[in-house]
């Protein structure tokens, strides 16, 4: 079992988590019950999996799980960047929360490729 509390790359997925809350809270409220609700469960689904990971019992189940946190930081990518096109969110501030994205999938990567050497 890891301590994911202290891994930077759950603390910065949660810190987007929240950053992504605040713009579906200023999302018209056409685009809260589609684009909205997609954005929430993606952006939570991050720091989650990594958190289950770190609870699993073999280095297996962790990168199976930083895996799919992974896969989940380019699903929330392409739905910011959808939100943008659509003008739901503010542009910048998208912007913004994308550079952060790519510092936490390069974060998770490197974690990953820690992981698999120690398989």
């Amino acid at each position: 079992m890891h301590s994911f509390k202290e891994l930077n790359v759950w603390n910065m997925s949660m810190e987007i988590a929240e950053e992504v809350n605040i713009m579906v809270e200023s999302m018209p409220t056409h685009q809260i019950w589609t684009l909205g609700s997609q954005l929430l469960k993606t952006t939570i689904s991050i720091p989650s999996n990594i958190a289950e990971g770190c609870g699993r019992a073999s280095n297996n189940q962790l990168y199976y799980f930083l895996n799919v946190a992974m896969a989940s930081t380019f699903e929330l990518e392409t739905q910011l960047l959808l939100a943008v096109r659509f003008k739901a969110v503010d542009k910048e501030k998208a912007e913004e929360t994308i550079k952060k994205l790519e510092s936490v999938q390069k974060m998770t990567r490197k974690l990953m490729d820690s992981v698999l050497k120690r398989k």
